[in-house]
């Protein structure tokens, strides 16, 4: 299995081995398609725009606190050590074909991407200006970057929205423009209206694979949503397991 189903404690609840085997042949479907997508073969296949970023991670404690104690906590780096606090990670995009990827680095030529692809025809992206950054609700986190990161892009989708920090306005200006001209690229292809030699052979390949992880992604989501769902209703009806042992889904 893949670290991401490793990491998870699957649910051991009596009669649940047909849940148990969908999440293991999901599991093995994405870990497949992952396995085509790897940095140097989609940097080989020209991609629209690749580049090192940062990523924000906002923990789910922090972000739902109050502004002044958030404000209140970024004082203290304490609260870093114990992961209550925003962080900035490094990040590799790769706008390629339909999707963005993100990967840990450039250097990690077998690792996987990072998460679920980004699809371009069904996502916004802009840039955040300085100006606005102060009336974002993430704006605590996000007056906290990372040294040499001055800019914010900004990728919406209908999930969640992701903040990327960039070097300079001319790196935030050559992104934006890039991410938005691939999204039209992709809507045109969508609906049949590229002729197939006016982009890269290869993209469809990759596209393919992108398309089919974020769907394998989608269902291992749903599984593991669905499984919580069924041991809330279980321990609501007395049937858990003994007191302290826990057989449910905790991510």
């Amino acid at each position: 299995m893949s670290q991401e189903l490793r990491k998870r404690n699957l649910p051991t609840v009596k009669g649940s081995s047909n849940q148990m085997e969908g999440y293991q042949i999901d599991d093995q479907l994405a870990s497949r398609y992952a396995a085509g997508l790897r940095v140097p073969s989609m940097l080989k296949a020209s991609p629209q725009h690749a580049g090192d970023v940062h990523k924000l991670h906002i923990p789910l404690l922090f972000y739902v606190l109050p502004k002044f104690i958030q404000q209140w906590m970024l004082k203290f780096k304490f609260f870093s050590f114990l992961g209550l606090l925003p962080s900035w990670e490094p990040r590799f995009l790769i706008v390629l074909g339909r999707f963005v990827y993100k990967f840990s680095n450039r250097h990690d030529v077998k690792a996987p991407p990072k998460g679920r692809p980004v699809p371009m025809d069904s996502a916004d992206f802009f840039n955040l200006p300085e100006s606005d950054i102060t009336y974002d609700q993430n704006a605590a986190a996000l007056m906290d970057r990372p040294v040499g990161s001055q800019h914010v892009l900004v990728f919406s989708t209908l999930r969640k929205t992701h903040y990327y920090a960039v070097p300079s306005k001319v790196d935030a200006v050559l992104w934006l423009n890039t991410l938005q001209q691939a999204k039209q690229e992709a809507i045109k292809r969508s609906m049949g209206h590229c002729p197939p030699g006016s982009y890269p052979a290869t993209w469809s390949l990759f596209d393919n694979l992108g398309d089919n992880l974020v769907k394998s992604k989608e269902r291992i989501e749903k599984r593991l949503q669905e499984g919580e769902q069924r041991e809330l209703e279980m321990t609501s009806m007395g049937i858990g397991g003994p007191p302290g042992v826990s057989s449910g889904i905790y991510g």
